[in-house]
């Protein structure tokens, strides 16, 4: 009977010391020191802030946007090329003028700068659709980040950061990789290079081919006042 008191007051003895082993076990840390078990439960349903939400949907709108039209500006120009005058003719003899010549470098030119933007296009929003998650990566991960003073400690978005000048840098302060900057202005500036070069290739074929009818200037005239016209209304209206 004695026995079986021991052993009894043993296992109670045990149990208890596990108990309170299982008590003292440390929390749950990341690498970072941030203690997992204590993340607020939004975390679960992170969505970015509004200010943050609005610069990636405008760049990613305006991507989309430049991509659609350089795309379909390349497929015209493409187009063209099939319908220029061939460099030779059937008998092997050039009879192409520099006019046509000159058109045709600019068509090709086009083609290449707008593929070029609408692929740079295609890598802006791509790197723009994975900021939500590097937000949140950093978020978890990095306590002296924006986007870990914002969720973990109630901190403000700085107010400089809030500016449309300083969207780039908001972008950045919350995952977005550095190198997206070039991608974005390689984007516009081929966007604006190919734009000029299909015009200039569409006023030498105009010219090349009307200008033995004498309309050539009165058709020049039309994009030219139309041009004019839009940059009036731009800085008067605005």
């Amino acid at each position: 009977m004695l026995r079986k008191t021991s052993l009894a007051a043993s296992v109670i003895t045990r149990s208890g010391q596990d108990e309170h082993q299982l008590q003292e076990i440390p929390r749950t840390e990341s690498p970072t020191g941030i203690d997992v078990n204590e993340l607020p439960n939004k975390y679960q349903d992170y969505t970015l802030p509004p200010a943050v939400q609005t610069a990636m949907s405008s760049w990613i709108k305006n991507a989309n946007g430049l991509a659609l039209i350089m795309t379909l500006f390349a497929a015209v120009q493409i187009v063209v090329i099939q319908i220029l005058p061939p460099l030779v003719d059937p008998d092997g003899v050039s009879k192409n003028s520099t006019l046509w010549k000159t058109t045709r470098w600019f068509v090709y030119a086009g083609i290449l700068f707008h593929l070029g933007g609408a692929g740079s296009s295609m890598a802006t929003i791509l790197q723009a659709a994975h900021l939500p998650s590097r937000g949140l990566t950093m978020a978890l991960e990095q306590p002296d980040s924006l986007p870990h003073r914002v969720y973990q400690k109630g901190a403000n978005i700085p107010v400089e950061l809030l500016v449309d000048i300083a969207e780039y840098d908001l972008l950045c302060s919350w995952g977005l990789q550095r190198r997206w900057n070039a991608c974005a202005v390689h984007m516009v500036f081929c966007f604006y290079l190919g734009f000029i070069c299909s015009f200039i290739s569409l006023t030498l074929w105009v010219w090349a081919a009307e200008v033995e009818l004498g309309i050539a200037p009165a058709a020049l005239l039309l994009p030219l006042a139309v041009v004019a016209g839009s940059t009036a209304h731009y800085v008067l209206i605005g």
